[in-house]
């Protein structure tokens, strides 16, 4: 009788099994449409994220290519600013295209425009989106394609608007990358002013046309070609500092010049033409051991008294811009400042002479590179020490082999400025560019 009634109640249970395991299968399934899914989406949103990230920067850069960092409050400034974001437009178009997601490039949402919270230091917005991303078992319950939108924000920070006291003062600048000439802070083609005042502002903004312009393309000595007029090292021509330095540093009438910093130590890759001595290849490569800050306690800068490096440089520069050699080398890259505003409504235009892009014009070379601007300020020198109040950005065309001379065009200056808020985390560029570009939101 009892097995009878067992037999019976596993007779009624038989349907059972297969209702559980169909059941499960949906489950299973939702599972993994979630797990594999919103995986999938994880991945295509972070890539989106650093497409934006990067597009953002590029849009940045094209500001400090523009030369719009250094037309702060100048005539200039509006011409440069149309340029610049004409440039961002062209930058982040072709940062698009090299930031794929999911090998697609993701599209723009509304366009991008530059917006100027502070002078000198423009910013914009990407917001990126990457649709018709298809999914793979969510396609069971009926979503077959998704979504995903991702927005950064980038600026050219120039650091010469003096700002304000206190926390919201500038934060410091320490850029590594730095060439070890240091520029003294006389600008012989304004009548001996400063490139930049103690408060960090620039006397001199934009464009260079003649003594009552900017300083966007003024040159480093003259262009005619004569060797007297080529920013020397000290002791080979001549500088204004004052007579309190070592007579080695005195001013020859007619000159400018640069001291060479003293090199402690080199890291960083290096290229096959560099030499030996840490000097040298500070020069020719990158030294990430050692960066400039903006002056202060402890941030001043030795001067390299013994021997002044001239052969060290002569050979570091050589290797730097690529010269071919003999007594005046000219670098292998070229400038052309002929299309550029407020004249001729375009770019600085620098084309390469070598490489993979030879005779193409590119947005960067070896031969730009950065100098800290020092102090010629009585109070502010030490023995054997100088101190760093800004930084300026140069592309240099020549390196006379005979004296160590550079002859170059600025492209960009920026200002230490007296306000600095030393509790903020200094901003550490590569040193590629006197502006540097940072993501302040993503």
């Amino acid at each position: 009788m009892q097995r009878r009634r067992a037999i019976q109640t596993r007779s009624r249970e038989r349907g059972q099994t297969l209702l559980l395991f169909a059941v499960s299968v949906v489950v299973l399934i939702g599972m993994a449409a979630l797990a594999i899914d919103a995986t999938t989406l994880y991945v295509a949103r972070g890539e989106t994220q650093r497409a934006a990230d990067a597009t953002a920067l590029a849009g940045a850069k094209a500001f400090v290519d523009s030369g719009v960092t250094t037309a702060t409050n100048s005539a200039d400034e509006p011409a440069l600013q149309t340029l610049a974001g004409t440039m961002a437009t062209g930058y982040i178009n072709t940062a698009l295209a090299q930031n794929k997601v999911g090998g697609v490039a993701a599209n723009l949402v509304g366009a991008p425009t530059p917006v100027y919270p502070a002078p000198g230091n423009p910013q914009i917005t990407v917001t990126l989106q990457r649709t018709n991303l298809p999914t793979f078992f969510a396609r069971i319950f009926g979503q077959t394609l998704a979504t995903v939108t991702a927005s950064a924000t980038a600026e050219a920070y120039n650091s010469s608007n003096p700002g304000t006291a206190g926390p919201n003062s500038m934060p410091p600048v320490a850029p590594s990358c730095v060439k070890p000439w240091l520029v003294p802070n006389i600008d012989f083609h304004h009548g001996n002013q400063p490139f930049v005042r103690l408060d960090g502002s620039l006397p001199n903004p934009g464009v260079w046309g003649g003594a009552a312009n900017g300083v966007i393309g003024e040159s480093l000595g003259g262009l005619t070609g004569v060797m007297e007029n080529i920013f020397r090292p000290v002791g080979q021509g001549g500088i204004g500092l004052p007579a309190s330095l070592p007579p080695t540093m005195t001013a020859v009438a007619g000159y400018v010049g640069y001291l060479p910093a003293a090199v402690s130590s080199f890291s960083g890759p290096c290229s096959a033409c560099a030499g030996g001595s840490d000097l040298e290849k500070s020069v020719s490569c990158c030294n990430t051991a050692q960066a400039y800050a903006c002056g202060g306690p402890g941030a001043n800068v030795l001067v390299d008294l013994a021997t002044n490096g001239i052969t060290d440089i002569v050979s570091g520069t050589a290797c730097l811009i690529g010269a071919s050699g003999g007594g005046a080398e000219l670098g292998r890259d070229t400038i052309d400042f002929g299309n550029y505003p407020p004249g001729g409504g375009g770019s600085i235009e620098i084309r390469a002479g070598g490489g993979p892009h030879n005779g193409s014009f590119v947005t960067t070379s070896n031969q730009i590179v950065t100098m800290p601007i020092i102090s010629t300020d009585r109070t502010l020198l030490g023995a054997g020490q100088v101190t760093v109040i800004g930084f300026m950005q140069v592309f240099v065309v020549l390196i006379d082999s005979g004296d160590g001379g550079i002859q170059g065009y600025i492209l960009n200056i920026s200002g230490c400025g007296t306000n600095i808020n030393t509790a903020a985390t200094a901003i550490s560029g590569g040193g590629v560019s006197a502006v540097p570009v940072r993501l302040i939101h993503n």
